[in-house]
C-alpha cells in the first residue's frame, strides 16, 4: 500500500486494515508511507488493540440542548419542520414530483435564511452548521442503542439530514495563483525510516462518545508572501 496523505485515528485504522484482506497468493504486506509518523499510526491502532476502553459517554440530554439552541436561532421555524415531515413521511414509499418540489421549496427557504445570516456573521452561521452536524451525529449514534419514543426528534433528524448538504459552504478567503511566482525545478527522494509497529507496549486512549460542537474550521495566522521561504522537497 502506498500512502501519500495524512492518516490519523479511525481513518488510519480503516485505511491500513484493508491490507488484512485475504487472497490465496498473498504472503505478506508492505506499506510505503510518504507522510505519516510511526508513533501517530501506533497511537491510532493502540486504541482498538485487544479491546477498546470506553471513555466519556455521550449524554442524551445534550441532544435536546442542541435542538433547543437551534430553535432559538430563527434559521428555520417549527412550521418548516412540520411541513417537511408531513410530506416526507407521507411520500416515503412512492414520492411524486410534486412531493419533491414541495420538499425542495421548504428546504430552500431555510437555506436562504442561512445564507443571509452567513453574509451578516459568518462565524455565527458556522456555529449553527456545527450544531446541525452535532445533532445529526449524536442522534444517529444514540438511536442505535436507545429506543426513542419521541417522534419529534426523528422528524427533526430527517429534516436536518436533508438540509445539511444544501447549506452553502464557508468562504475560505482569497485564492492565490503562484504559477507565475513559484516553479518546482528539482526534487529528490529520501528514505526516512523503515520498521514495524508494535502494539504490545504503551497505553491506549479511551473512546469518547460524541459530545462537542465545533465549526471544523481551523484558523491559520496570516503571513506576508515576502516572508515565505521555499525548501527542497524530500
Amino acid at each position: 500500500m502506498f500512502v501519500d496523505k495524512r492518516l490519523a485515528g479511525i481513518q488510519a485504522v480503516q485505511t491500513l486494515s484493508r491490507l488484512n484482506r485475504m487472497h490465496p497468493l498473498k504472503e505478506d504486506t508492505f506499506v510505503l508511507d510518504f507522510v505519516n509518523d510511526r508513533e501517530e499510526i501506533q497511537e491510532a491502532f493502540k486504541t482498538y488493540y485487544e479491546g477498546a476502553e470506553l471513555g466519556e459517554e455521550a449524554d442524551p440530554n445534550h441532544m435536546y440542548s442542541i435542538k433547543s439552541e437551534l430553535d432559538q436561532h430563527g434559521v428555520y421555524s417549527p412550521t418548516d419542520v412540520q411541513r417537511f415531515s408531513d410530506i416526507f413521511y407521507k411520500a416515503r414509499k412512492s414520492p411524486s414530483a410534486a412531493d419533491h418540489q414541495a420538499i425542495n421549496a421548504i428546504l430552500d427557504t431555510v437555506v436562504n435564511n442561512f445564507s443571509k445570516l452567513q453574509k451578516e456573521s459568518e462565524d455565527e452561521a458556522e456555529l449553527i452548521r456545527g450544531k446541525f452536524n452535532a445533532f445529526r451525529n449524536l442522534y444517529s449514534f444514540l438511536s442505535q442503542i436507545i429506543p426513542y419514543q419521541d417522534s419529534d426528534l426523528e422528524r427533526f433528524y430527517s429534516f436536518v439530514r436533508h438540509l445539511l448538504p444544501r447549506l452553502p459552504k464557508r468562504t475560505i478567503g482569497k485564492r492565490y495563483d503562484f504559477d507565475d511566482e513559484i516553479r518546482l525545478e528539482y526534487y529528490r527522494l529520501q528514505k526516512i525510516s523503515e520498521g514495524s509497529i508494535s502494539l504490545s507496549s504503551g497505553k491506549s486512549s479511551p473512546l469518547d462518545g460524541p459530545t462537542d460542537v465545533g465549526t471544523a474550521q481551523s484558523k491559520d495566522d496570516e503571513v506576508l508572501l515576502s516572508k515565505l521561504q521555499l525548501f527542497d522537497l524530500k
